[in-house]
């Protein structure tokens, strides 16, 4: 009786602090970079970025690589403390861009668009989007900057098998509001489906990696605490109540499924997100 009392008080405890640890309401660019500045993460990430760089460089031959894997090692880390050096110095602003609140690449320091209108996001609003997306927006680009990862490299395949796609289904609103994009007049229902939502997932791990990172933001991680089931569970329910932002991880959510959860719970927290 003692034992399920303390076990019953402990996972009330767990939830309490989730709870007051979600909707961070600081910077979450700044709470990025010191995440990446935390020592844990950034050996995880650097671990990661040089596995990619060996598949990279080394396909044909990586054993080659591994052979020298603490001198990529690293080189890996000299270039990652140049990137954030670089990612973080500042930031462009687009003021004509109305359909995209955000982009950027691969050691780039990314651009906002603070005059996007809220329709064009998937958001039933007038107006153009918050300060507070726009900052979500800012540290998502951030992350494009300072990590990337082929679909069809080993740390891709990792990070892709995240996610499982095979009952996600896309609401008659969002597909209405992905008609509205260019380019789709001539496309199926299911190809305009399959281009922005299923491929642009399952096809591009960086986007999964900086939809990881939105929830470690979400809930304030500074450096390498454990995102567990019990955040996983409070954030589909939660995050785009707090967020108003459904077109943009709706399908992120749905794809977490008992099939890819456990999967998706080793990459968030070992990755270096």
């Amino acid at each position: 009786m003692n034992e399920l009392f303390k076990e019953n008080a402990g996972s009330e405890n767990l939830k309490s602090t989730i709870e007051k640890t979600s909707n961070y309401e600081g910077d979450h660019t700044l709470l990025l970079r010191e995440r990446l500045e935390n020592i844990n993460v950034k050996n995880k990430l650097i671990d990661s970025l040089t596995r990619e760089y060996i598949f990279r460089y080394y396909k044909t031959n990586p054993d080659k690589g591994n052979e020298i894997f603490d001198k990529i090692k690293a080189e890996q880390e000299k270039r990652l403390n140049e990137r954030i050096e670089k990612v973080f110095n500042s930031t462009g602003i687009n003021l004509d861009e109305k359909s995209n609140p955000g982009y950027g690449g691969f050691g780039e320091t990314g651009w906002i668009c603070p005059n996007t209108e809220l329709k064009n996001i998937g958001i039933d609003q007038e107006g153009v989007v918050s300060d507070k997306q726009l900052n979500l927006t800012e540290a998502h680009e951030k992350g494009h900057g300072i990590r990337h990862f082929s679909e069809n490299s080993p740390v891709g395949k990792w990070i892709v098998n995240s996610l499982d796609f095979s009952n996600v289904t896309v609401s008659k609103e969002d597909l209405e509001i992905l008609k509205s994009r260019i380019g789709t007049k001539n496309k199926t229902d299911q190809e305009i489906i399959d281009f922005y939502i299923t491929n642009g997932l399952k096809k591009n791990p960086d986007e999964i990696v900086e939809r990881m990172s939105q929830l470690r933001n979400y809930f304030g991680m500074k450096g390498n605490e454990e995102f567990t089931k019990e955040h996983l569970d409070y954030t589909k329910i939660n995050y785009i109540k707090d967020t108003g932002w459904p077109l943009q991880i709706r399908p992120f959510l749905d794809a977490i499924n008992e099939n890819s959860e456990k999967n998706f719970l080793d990459v968030i927290n070992n990755l270096g997100v």
